[in-house]
């Protein structure tokens, strides 16, 4: 309250006017509610709202949904599923608590400390459990009675607790409804919850549940038992096979994607129909509706679309923090590995270097046990990278059959083995124990791998892997990351669903190698990322893989048996002879056109106010205190030329920066005169009168096309750069104001 401000004639004055202050204290400590957060729809229901997961009913789905999935076994190789006591087991002891660790799930089912779990693995020690229940359960909140309490009433309850606003009121409700002490009452009132929401309304919540609970069923079954179609998205366009002329706003066909829109027709379809929260993926859809449209323009509707992902852009902060955090790790293992490498006589490790490394490292922790998980013999460093070495790396189930060529399915073995085991997988070579190899310890040896590698040494690893993992083609068609599911769904409105299927990034960079690609933006024959228009070149790539030319790679990898099988080998054939020159004639006559970062909905002017003068000037007040030397007075343009002489004669014969500022200051103090106003030709943006004439000036009695002020532009939108009718390349900055002026006087037709 002690707070005044500079009036125009340069007094200063207090906050004294009636009510100023009242009013001051309102803004500074009333915030206005904040604005509710969308849950988004229903992914079974779209018309009802997705439900809190802070609820007690969520929690529990996604506690009966893990528990369902559970399977033990005393390997990875061969795992059973809990019975539904032992299921009803783990359930109850999840609901009971914060969460389980597996150690103490396998106490409680009285299994053996060797057995392990299908989830268990990597960084995932336990199973969540019901935190809302567990919490509200404590002696200083409900107590024993919250279980006697119906599911219903729970949701209820929690409910109320997360809407409302005044903590004191659902105080008083849960005394008055629920008999707890004040202190009781006060102190739930007042707990935080789980945030976020899940992807069902609590109708399908209830729904599904049941099924779960009434049988160990899958989610999937457990969704369609209960009487929806599928719990994979659906679009009204699948579900009656109509194909539309041209794709809409996804917004409009993806309802159940997408939060809840205003359903005014005459708003823009962003606002009307809704849009998807990641902003990646909202852009991203609305350029491929873009891309599809034109070519559907220009050359009619497609009979297939291949959509290329290669990473879930769903990703929260959080995961997308601890997939850095991994490349962080890998990076630094790749500096640990190229030191031990120097050890070995290798200065400049390769890719594949660098990649045996980390294979060998995975055969054990320990240097000393590794070996080949074949033949048992030893294998050192020294044995591993000496040149002609005896070992190699290995894909454990045929890639000619899985075209998985990830490092789950690779291994090193020595030669001889892997040319035993040929296009087989571990079992089907070695499962009846030929001379010189015992599929026990086979076994035995791949238990030390992690993860997902050890069951593929298994007698049921191929149809696992058909089951889990998929074949090739399978996984194509039925990717789950999350743009490519939507693009899958947004662009079966134009074409028929069995149509449009998805292919990894890592089939595409492997075909693009194969087909001599990466040589063509100048890279040493690998792929430049630098050079955005290697994007064109994969779409070259993915262009041409129909089932037909899968099916040709498919077969090229399985020829041949060991050493001479495998992804090296590999011959893939131009789909045309000069294919490669096509590309290279394609890519070179693209121009990349980079998307603003910004939008112009920025800051348009810095904060200095100009007078604007008749004759195109404009005026600017400036403090004496800023002129530091005579040559700054002599440049500068004063209104009153009086003034400007008389500060001249006051400072001529100043001869350092430190006199000059000090004969100003003296000439301040002695002509009274603190500031005094400059005229500059600038370009500025015209302000009008203040609507209310108490507030003008005198000296504002002039204006220019009805303006008296201006505001200098600082900031820029964008470089335009275009070719003009001769061939010559051309610029022209826009500006953040020319760029509002142009979408503001053309919002209709940029809305459209």
């Amino acid at each position: 309250f002690n707070l005044r401000w500079d009036a125009q004639d340069g007094l200063q004055g207090e906050l004294g006017k009636p009510g100023a202050r009242e009013a001051l204290y309102s803004v500074l400590f009333n915030q206005r509610p904040l604005k509710p957060v969308d849950p988004g729809r229903c992914t079974l229901e779209p018309t009802k709202k997705r439900a809190p997961k802070a609820l007690p009913s969520v929690q529990r789905l996604r506690i009966y949904q893990e528990v369902n999935n559970l399977k033990y076994g005393s390997n990875q190789h061969d795992l059973h599923s809990l019975d539904i006591d032992a299921r009803d087991t783990v359930a109850s002891s999840l609901l009971a608590h914060k969460h389980r660790l597996f150690s103490q799930i396998r106490k409680a089912l009285d299994l053996d400390s060797n057995v392990v779990f299908n989830l268990e693995g990597g960084k995932r020690d336990k199973l969540l459990g019901s935190l809302t229940e567990v919490r509200l359960r404590e002696p200083q909140h409900f107590g024993p009675e919250w279980d006697e309490l119906s599911l219903e009433t729970k949701d209820e309850i929690v409910k109320r607790l997360l809407d409302a606003e005044d903590s004191e009121e659902v105080a008083v409700w849960l005394v008055s409804e629920f008999n707890l002490a004040c202190e009781q009452a006060e102190a739930v009132a007042n707990i935080n919850f789980t945030p976020g929401y899940s992807n069902l309304c609590l109708d399908a919540t209830y729904k599904v549940l049941t099924q779960l609970e009434a049988d160990a069923v899958v989610y999937s079954e457990a969704v369609t038992r209960a009487g929806f179609k599928s719990h994979s998205a659906l679009n009204a366009n699948q579900q009656t096979g109509e194909l539309l002329a041209e794709l809409p706003y996804y917004g409009e066909a993806l309802e159940r994607h997408v939060g809840f829109g205003s359903g005014d027709p005459s708003d823009h379809p962003e606002k009307r129909f809704g849009k998807i929260a990641n902003p990646t993926v909202h852009i991203a859809l609305n350029e491929v509706r873009k891309v599809v449209n034109e070519l559907i323009t220009e050359y009619g509707h497609p009979t297939q679309a291949v959509v290329e992902v290669t990473r879930d852009l769903k990703n929260s902060p959080k995961v997308k923090k601890d997939i850095e955090r991994d490349q962080k790790l890998k990076q630094d293992e790749n500096e640990k590995f190229r030191a031990e490498l120097q050890t070995v006589g290798i200065s400049d490790p390769s890719r594949q270097d660098i990649q045996k490394m980390r294979l060998w490292n995975d055969l054990s922790s320990n240097a000393a046990s590794r070996c080949c998980p074949y033949t048992g013999e030893q294998i050192s460093l020294e044995r591993l990278m000496k040149p002609g070495s005896d070992v190699e790396i290995e894909h454990i189930l045929p890639l000619s059959r899985t075209l998985d060529d990830s490092m789950a399915n690779k291994t090193v073995a020595v030669r001889s083995a892997n040319r035993d085991k040929g296009d087989q997988t571990p079992f089907e070579a070695f499962g009846h124990s030929p001379a010189g190899y015992d599929y026990t310890e086979i076994l035995e040896r791949s238990k030390a791998f992690k993860g997902r590698k050890a069951y593929r040494f298994g007698p049921e690893a191929m149809e696992r892997y058909l089951r889990e993992d998929a074949d090739f083609t399978a996984r194509a068609l039925n990717d789950t990351a999350y743009l490519s599911r939507l693009s899958r769904e947004y662009l079966s409105l134009v074409l028929p669903e069995q149509n449009v299927w998805v292919v990894p990034g890592t089939l595409t960079g492997l075909l693009r190698k194969k087909l001599g690609l990466n040589g063509v933006l100048g890279h040493d024959g690998e792929k430049n990322r630098n050079d955005h228009r290697h994007h064109a070149v994969d779409a070259a790539v993915i262009a041409i893989m129909d089932r037909s030319f899968l099916q040709r790679v498919a077969r090229d990898t399985s020829r041949g048996r060991g050493a001479d099988s495998g992804i090296e080998r590999l011959v893939v054939e131009p789909p045309w002879p000069t294919y490669r020159e096509s590309v290279e004639r394609a890519v070179n006559s693209i121009h990349v056109s980079h998307r603003p970062d910004h939008s112009h909905e920025t800051g348009l002017a810095n904060s200095t106010i100009y007078g604007l003068r008749p004759d195109g000037m404009v005026a600017v007040r400036k403090p004496l205190a800023s002129f530091e030397s005579v040559k700054a007075i002599e440049k500068t343009a004063f209104v009153n030329e009086k003034i400007k002489a008389d500060l001249l004669s006051a400072v001529r014969d100043a001869s350092t920066t430190a006199e000059v500022k000090q004969r100003v200051a003296k000439f301040s103090r002695r002509s009274g005169i603190r500031r005094i106003r400059a005229v500059e030709r600038l370009d500025v943006i015209p302000v009008p009168h203040p609507a209310n004439a108490e507030h003008r000036s005198p000296r504002d009695s002039r204006s220019i096309n009805g303006a008296t002020y201006g505001l200098k532009g600082d900031s820029n939108y964008c470089i335009e750069i275009y070719e003009d009718e001769k061939g010559k390349w051309r610029s022209e900055v826009i500006t953040t104001y020319q760029a509002y002026s142009i979408v503001r006087e053309s919002r209709g037709s940029v809305e459209r």
